[in-house]
C-alpha cells in the first residue's frame, strides 16, 4: 500500500544508464527516468537482441540524461549524443544535461534538477 505503481520512476546511474534502454523500452509502468553518468558503452559488443542501443527508438519514457561533458568514460561525441538523439522519447519529453560537473555528477548538481523532473512527470510528494 505504501507504493504507487502509476508513480515509478527510474534512476539509473554507470552500468544502469547503459542499459536503460532495454529496460525503458519494454516496462510501460514506468512513468519518467533519469540517468546520469553515463550514457553508451561504443566499445563493447553485444549480441543485437541485448545491445541497448537497438531498443533506443523504442523509449517512448520521458528522459533527463546528465553527465559531465568531459566524462573519459562516456564521451559526449561518441557516447552521450548518440543516446539522446536515438531516444524514441518525443523531442520534449527528453533533455540531456552534459556539463562542466564532476563525474561522477555531485548530488548537489542533481538534487535541483531531478526532484523537479520527477515532479512534473509524477506530481509533487507531500511533505518533501
Amino acid at each position: 500500500p505504501d507504493i504507487d505503481g502509476q508513480r515509478i520512476a527510474y534512476y539509473g546511474m554507470y552500468v544502469l544508464t547503459r542499459h536503460a534502454p532495454i529496460l525503458l523500452a519494454l516496462e510501460p509502468r514506468i512513468k519518467v527516468a533519469f540517468t546520469e553518468t553515463g550514457a553508451l558503452d561504443p566499445w563493447s559488443t553485444y549480441p543485437p537482441q541485448t545491445d541497448p542501443f537497438n531498443f533506443l527508438p523504442r523509449v517512448r519514457t520521458p528522459l533527463l540524461m546528465m553527465n559531465a561533458r568531459y566524462s573519459g568514460p562516456w564521451p559526449y561525441e561518441e557516447s552521450q549524443l548518440p543516446m539522446f538523439e536515438y531516444l524514441g522519447t518525443p523531442q520534449e519529453h527528453k533533455r540531456l544535461l552534459s556539463g562542466d560537473f564532476s563525474d561522477p555528477v555531485g548530488f548537489a548538481d542533481i538534487y535541483p534538477v531531478v526532484h523537479p523532473w520527477f515532479d512534473e512527470y509524477l506530481g509533487s510528494v507531500e511533505g518533501f
